[in-house]
């Protein structure tokens, strides 16, 4: 495995922050469509959605690949990563059931 720079480490704990706070902001909104039936918003999310997935999961697998420079990041930078992602996947699970109840209301 060919290990990451330092600033490159950096720059992609930032890059995976903005991502993160993005797709935050993409599933609130669909969270809120979704609780009022608002089919259309929901359609016009998935776009954005999907290509904010793809890169959401690109940097879980770079990250995967890198633990062993993550130890290198400062507490600051990594309590920031840790409590975003504990929001995002609380997102993620309201989002997952607003779907299924979605789904099973249709």
């Amino acid at each position: 495995m060919i290990n990451a720079e330092p600033t490159d480490i950096a720059q992609k704990i930032n890059d995976y922050n903005d991502i993160i706070v993005n797709f935050s902001a993409v599933l609130r909104q669909e969270n809120e469509a979704l609780q009022h039936f608002d089919t259309e918003t929901v359609a016009q999310l998935l776009e954005q959605k999907t290509k904010l997935s793809m890169a959401y999961r690109s940097m879980v697998a770079f990250f995967i690949q890198h633990q062993e420079e993550l130890k290198g990041v400062s507490e600051d930078a990594r309590e920031l990563l840790k409590r975003n992602s504990l929001e995002l996947e609380a997102l993620f699970k309201e989002n997952d059931l607003l779907l299924k109840t979605r789904m099973e209301a249709s």
